[in-house]
């Protein structure tokens, strides 16, 4: 049995609030006003939230009469699952023109694998160039018609890569050269890291703000504190680990 190719040097394209975007793309003008999309499911509380409806105080997680009665000029967009699951597929499908290595995050976030691809493409910045091409050139209506929502992130691992993307402003990239992964990672805000707000909280608490502060405790006492989730988090905090795309 074959396996499947991976890439230790990885890109992450980010797009956020991607199925918004989706909706924004196809609704002429939705882009300007205070919107919010609905949850896929039956609890009828708000899913994904814009920008100018944040401002008014709206956010995820509320009930719709909630919403309504904070900003009574809210926009509410039911759900469409397909249509963003059929974008996101078009928008792998391009960047594998980049680079056979392309595995899927969760909507809007996708790892291009880039090993080897400095021999074609002549560059890091050449890859990167490439890579956001792709992405304004696809068929993907969040891509297309707002490519400043997409932003690039580059680095050894996925977890890198990631949080390089999360720094980046929109349209543009934050590339993380190798060898400085420690550096570069000591001084993120621990909202990077995958975990439920209420292990966030439990971090705060302990006065732990970066990803630095992280490394420099013991890992067997966050081992001890936190289970096999804090081993893990101590060793992408320390960057002790690489995971491959």
């Amino acid at each position: 049995m074959s396996r499947r190719p991976t890439s230790s040097l990885a890109a992450c394209v980010w797009i956020p609030l991607f199925p918004l975007r989706c909706e924004e793309a196809r609704h002429e003008g939705l882009a300007g006003l205070p919107t919010a999309l609905l949850a896929p499911d039956t609890t009828r509380k708000l899913w994904q939230v814009s920008s100018q409806a944040r401002h008014t105080g709206v956010k995820p997680g509320m009930t719709v009469s909630q919403a309504i009665g904070i900003c009574p000029t809210l926009r509410l967009i039911e759900p469409d699952p397909v249509h963003y699951d059929e974008q996101f597929a078009t928008l792998l499908s391009a960047l594998t023109e980049v680079g056979p290595v392309v595995e899927a995050g969760e909507l809007g976030l996708v790892y291009v694998g880039c090993d080897g691809l400095q021999g074609i493409y002549g560059g890091v910045e050449k890859i990167i160039e490439w890579i956001m091409t792709c992405v304004r050139s696809a068929t993907c209506g969040a891509a297309r018609d707002t490519p400043h929502a997409a932003r690039l992130g580059w680095g050894v691992g996925k977890f890198t890569a990631w949080v390089a993307a999360s720094r980046a402003r929109p349209s543009e990239a934050v590339v993380v050269p190798l060898g400085h992964e420690r550096d570069f990672l000591a001084s993120q805000p621990i909202a990077v890291l995958p975990l439920d707000a209420d292990l966030h909280r439990r971090l705060r608490r302990l006065g732990i703000r970066t990803l630095g502060m992280l490394a420099t405790l013991p890992e067997a006492a966050i081992t001890a504190q936190f289970g096999a989730i804090g081993k893990r988090i101590w060793q992408l905090a320390a960057g002790r680990v690489v995971e491959p795309v």
